[in-house]
């Protein structure tokens, strides 16, 4: 287990494992976020437009620390799988959502 859990996400975690385990990890301050551009592809005379994104370094990652896990987005997890002290909430068909899909809790993290 770890020592610590720091969400490094812009809004709070909530885990309700349905069992025995709940907790809410609050905004830490910490945001981290995967560097990206735009550059316009195709455009078709209709308008609709296609772009190409590039992603590039992740931005505003505390340094890793022994016992300590940060949670991130999923896309900051993949982005950077080197790090072992990255959790991202699972946000399959187990996270519970309002009536306007929004997730309200995550019944554990991925990896």
């Amino acid at each position: 287990m770890t020592d610590l859990i720091i969400n490094c996400t812009p809004h709070a975690i909530v885990v309700d494992n349905n069992k025995d385990f709940t907790a809410t990890y609050p905004i830490s301050g910490y945001i981290a976020r995967v560097e990206s551009s735009t550059e316009l592809h195709t455009e078709f005379n209709n308008g609709l437009a296609f772009y190409k994104q590039s992603f590039g370094e992740i931005q505003g990652l505390p340094l890793e620390k022994e016992g300590t896990l940060l949670i991130v987005s999923a896309m900051v997890l993949s982005a950077n799988k080197s790090r072992k002290d990255l959790i991202a909430p699972l946000t399959d068909s187990t996270a519970k959502r309002n009536d306007k899909g929004h997730i309200i809790s995550v019944v554990g993290f991925v990896m």
